[in-house]
């Protein structure tokens, strides 16, 4: 690229125009954020609240988004991203998906048949794929035997199982699907649906009101998502 820009300000133009950009070290810092004694609510909390209580969820100032549950007798509501947490990590792009993410480790199985049969079409992860590569590897490491064809062998390499993609999500995984991209015409403003990436692995149900939301932003068909998600800009 030509442009004269470092790689540092590249990425920073981007983030300033509206693109999602999370790296490994930004995940860190998040996850610090909210350890220890004095750490805001989390998502788990915020929404236990709101099974309780109309009001919004927390008690805490911050910058506020959408829980979309797919039990349509339940209530859509606010819930926030807590500023404290906001301040700690400065301008590190949409921190959302790693706050939201701990709301999808619910341990839950995957189902095998689904798995291959996706597996075949796409990768399944996005967010954390780093994490899912790093154990991936590991275990195709593991399944190479001595003295094998060398075909064999690469054929093991490239076999990932469930159970890796399990271990790779295990703390929840989050993946983000654009209802509204950033452009210039909406201030490079995008809106976003964050979502339980495996939820269709684990047999989550329908959310046909993320559904709707979809197709009201021009998505025909609109996609499938599953379980409970959250909404934010």
């Amino acid at each position: 690229n030509n442009d004269g820009m470092t790689p540092t300000e590249r990425e920073q133009w981007l983030r300033d125009h509206g693109v999602q950009i999370e790296s490994s070290a930004d995940r860190r810092k998040a996850e610090s954020a909210l350890s220890g004694t004095d750490r805001p609510l989390s998502i788990i909390e915020q929404v236990q609240r709101l099974s309780i209580s109309d009001a919004t969820a927390g008690g805490e100032n911050g910058v506020k988004f959408v829980y979309l549950p797919h039990d349509t007798s339940k209530k859509i509501q606010t819930v926030c991203l807590p500023s404290r947490l906001v301040e700690a990590l400065g301008p590190a792009g949409d921190i959302i998906p790693t706050y939201v993410k701990s709301f999808f480790a619910d341990g839950r199985s995957i189902d095998e048949k689904i798995f291959k049969d996706q597996a075949a079409k796409q990768n399944l992860l996005g967010g954390d794929m780093e994490k899912f590569a790093a154990n991936a590897k590991k275990e195709k490491l593991a399944t190479v035997s001595e003295g094998e064809p060398a075909a064999k062998e690469e054929e093991k390499k490239t076999t990932l199982s469930s159970s890796s993609l399990m271990n790779a999500t295990a703390g929840g995984s989050t993946e983000t699907f654009p209802l509204v991209r950033p452009s210039k015409t909406n201030k490079d403003e995008g809106v976003y649906i964050y979502l339980d990436e495996v939820g269709m692995l684990k047999h989550l149900p329908l959310n046909t009101r993320a559904s709707q939301l979809a197709q009201q932003c021009g998505y025909h068909p609109a996609p499938n998502f599953y379980g409970d998600v959250f909404v934010g800009r």
